[in-house]
């Protein structure tokens, strides 16, 4: 009885979670969308990292951590563990995993086009690149919460535990705007729904909850996604520096000559 009375309390948590999560989302978009270029906040810190941040080993150092919510990484690793625990007989653990992430996905493509909230700086004129909410952060939320929630913690580690999930989610946070392709306000709706997808996951799989091989699934997960970040960025490596203008940046550097402001008013136009 004290079992199913605790389940259905952390049922009525990761229900409650998610709830809140997408009306604060859906207040945050509102406000984005509709006084973007007075959110003296946003402004203020992309200059800060504009100014103070753009550093080259920084900028490496940002794209390797962003592979941790790259689209082209972290689905296909999902996608396969997800095949390698449905072989293994977790069924039910496989298809939640993959569901959440496949509606992260989903979600951040279809909010991205509607909104349609122009990225910081010259990224602002790339085509059909938009920045609210930032996708990386959404995947990885959605991803580590979701883990987080339906795997059993061991006590005296829980908030130790949830200390370092917000530490990861806030790493992968900062090397976006490090990057400088995101807003504050992008990361920060990128956490709010993914945190949202991955309890409402939770939920659903606590509904009839079943083991986890925590061990199988780990070595499973990080040996996938190893094999996919090094292929990807075998493939990709010079294209990331271009896109992420490292190049320009280290020409800059040897130029001793810090980097120009961008005009952020036209860049939200």
């Amino acid at each position: 009885m004290n079992y199913f009375a605790k389940n259905n309390k952390q049922q009525q948590l990761y229900l409650a979670g998610s709830i809140i999560c997408c009306v604060l989302f859906v207040f945050l978009a509102i406000t984005v969308k509709s006084h973007t270029s007075n959110l003296y906040f946003n402004v203020y810190l992309y200059q800060y990292v504009e100014t103070k941040l753009q550093i080259s080993f920084v900028s490496y150092l940002a794209i390797f951590v962003s592979l941790f919510g790259d689209k082209f990484v972290v689905i296909p690793t999902i996608i396969l563990t997800s095949v390698v625990l449905f072989l293994k007989q977790q069924k039910r653990f496989a298809l939640h995993f993959f569901a959440v992430i496949l509606v992260a996905a989903l979600l951040a493509f279809f909010l991205k086009n509607i909104l349609a909230v122009p990225r910081p700086g010259a990224f602002a004129y790339v085509a059909n690149k938009y920045a609210f909410p930032s996708r990386h952060v959404l995947l990885f939320s959605a991803c580590l919460v979701f883990l987080y929630a339906v795997i059993p913690q061991a006590k005296g580690y829980k908030w130790l535990k949830i200390i370092m999930l917000f530490l990861f989610i806030a790493l992968e946070s900062l090397s976006r705007i490090v990057l400088g392709v995101h807003w504050l306000t992008d990361v920060i709706g990128g956490f709010l729904l993914g945190t949202a997808c991955g309890l409402m996951g939770a939920y659903c799989f606590n509904h009839k909850p079943e083991p986890i091989p925590n061990r199988l699934l780990f070595k499973t997960m990080i040996f996938i996604f190893c094999i996919i970040s090094i292929a990807y960025l075998s493939f990709v490596w010079s294209e990331l520096i271009h896109e992420y203008r490292i190049d320009s940046l280290h020409n800059k550097k040897q130029n001793h000559t810090l980097p120009s402001k961008i005009d952020l008013n036209l860049s939200m136009q």
